[in-house]
């Protein structure tokens, strides 16, 4: 064979080769990769629990709402004693005499 004749054989074999290489480098690469996980074990109790705890929730929220309002009905007992009381300070204090205000008991 003339030198010709040899280059596209030559040439033809280095393409053959390096497709070769490439799908062999490929089909390595994509077996290193982590495939499919196993699929979760589906508990059945998961769904009774779940909903048991959105009810905890929701139940929670009622007994904050309640605890709120009770919360404001005592502020507003403390701040009528607090009124009464201090009414009653005023009277103690207009109904002494000068005597009794400048400490001579």
């Amino acid at each position: 064979m003339t030198k010709r004749a040899r280059l596209p054989t030559l040439l033809m074999a280095r393409f053959l080769a390096a497709v070769f290489l490439l799908l062999l480098t490929t089909g390595s690469v994509r077996a290193q990769q982590p495939g499919q996980a196993a699929p979760p074990i589906k508990d059945p109790k998961f769904e009774t629990l779940e909903r048991q705890n959105r009810e905890a929730t929701l139940r929670s929220a009622e007994l904050g709402a309640a605890a709120a309002k009770t919360d404001q009905r005592r502020i507003q007992a403390s701040i009528e004693q607090i009124k009464e009381d201090f009414r009653r300070l005023q009277v103690i204090r207009t109904s002494r005499t000068p005597s009794q205000e400048s400490g001579c008991d």
